[in-house]
C-alpha cells in the first residue's frame, strides 16, 4: 500500500532498505563532524546506519527508525500521535527525515524533553519551490527558511549562527540554553 495520499508514513518505501541511498552519506558525513566528542546521539530515521560509521569512538549511538535496523533500535513512527517519551540523549539527528512529516509542527516540543541539541536537515521552501518536485519526491511540509527555525525556536531552542549547506538542503544545529 502507497502511503503518500495519507496521513500514514509510507513504510513499503521507507522500510526498504535499498531506498536509502548511498548519495545522501556525504550529508551524514557532515552531520557526524558536528557532533562533539563524548557525546551520546539519537539517530531518527537510522535507515542504513551509516552515521554510527563516522562518529568518533568516544560517542554513543542509539539508531531509531520505523522498523529495526538491528540491536539496539529504538523502533518509532514519528508521525504517530501521541509521540513517545524518548530516551536522553546528548544530539537528536534527523538527516533527510523532516520533510516526510505530517506533524512536524508539534515535534520540537517533545524533542526538547529529551535532547539538548538537535541537528537537522532541512530542504527549505526556497531552495525548492517547485510543489510539483516537493509532492513527487513524498515531501509533507514545506517551510520556508525562517518559518522552519521559529519551529524550534517556541520550543526554547537556540539556532546556531553556522549553518552548512547540502546540494539543496541546509543542515541546521539548534541547542537548548545551558
Amino acid at each position: 500500500m502507497n502511503n503518500r495520499s495519507t496521513q500514514l508514513t509510507d513504510y513499503d518505501r521507507w522500510s526498504d532498505i535499498e531506498n536509502h541511498h548511498a548519495a545522501w552519506d556525504t550529508r551524514t558525513q557532515l552531520i557526524a563532524q558536528l557532533i562533539p566528542d563524548n557525546a551520546s546521539v539519537f539517530e531518527f530515521g537510522a535507515g542504513r546506519r551509516i552515521l554510527e560509521r563516522y562518529l568518533k569512538p568516544t560517542n554513543k549511538y542509539t539508531p531509531s527508525d520505523i522498523v529495526s535496523r538491528g540491536v539496539g533500535t529504538y523502533v518509532c513512527d514519528l508521525n504517530q500521535r501521541p509521540l513517545p517519551c524518548f530516551p536522553t540523549h546528548d544530539v537528536a539527528v534527523f538527516s533527510g527525515v523532516l520533510e516526510y512529516l505530517y506533524g512536524l509542527k508539534t515535534l520540537p516540543g517533545p524533542l526538547s524533553d529529551s535532547f539538548p541539541t538537535v541537528i537537522a536537515s532541512y530542504s527549505i521552501f526556497e531552495n525548492t519551490p517547485s510543489m510539483d518536485e516537493r509532492r513527487a519526491f513524498g515531501w509533507k511540509n514545506h517551510y520556508c527558511f525562517l518559518d522552519f527555525i521559529r519551529l524550534f525556536e517556541q520550543c526554547g531552542y537556540i539556532c546556531s549562527e553556522n549553518i552548512y549547506p547540502w546540494k539543496k538542503q541546509i543542515i541546521f544545529v539548534f541547542s537548548l540554553p545551558k
